[in-house]
């Protein structure tokens, strides 16, 4: 499906474990944040990682000593994903995918489009989605 472009941000979505991985990179482009945010963007079929000053309830803290010896920051959002799988019924919700994307880097933002998905792990069963 996409391009691959290593330079870029990179994550990845495990949608049947309600995983999202996000590279070291990712984190480095958009200004090494101690909070992040996870946005998504229903009439564009995308997601975002906002670089985030604050604390409140939505967002969530990337803790950079428990990355140094790691290729990526882990986080599990199960009403996240269920939500970007509703929005983008093109994704099936027991499969993985890996997202290139860009920077906006006016707002310390990475953007990841489905039109830039790629299929990492076989899906277990025909058709997904969120029934299964």
């Amino acid at each position: 499906m996409g391009v691959s472009n290593s330079a870029g941000p990179i994550i990845s979505i495990d949608f049947k474990k309600f995983r999202i991985r996000i590279s070291k990179q990712t984190l480095h482009l958009i200004g090494d944040p101690d909070y992040i945010q996870l946005l998504i963007h229903p009439e564009k079929h995308s997601i975002a990682i906002q670089r985030v000053d604050g604390k409140d309830h939505l967002v969530h803290r990337v803790k950079w000593t428990e990355l140094v010896n790691k290729k990526s920051f882990e986080l599990y959002s199960t009403n996240l994903l269920r939500r970007f799988l509703t929005v983008c019924p093109e994704l099936s919700g027991d499969c993985t995918y890996r997202f290139y994307g860009e920077i906006v880097s006016e707002n310390a933002i990475a953007r990841f489009s489905t039109q830039n998905a790629e299929l990492i792990s076989a899906c277990t069963s025909v058709g997904g989605g969120l029934n299964e």
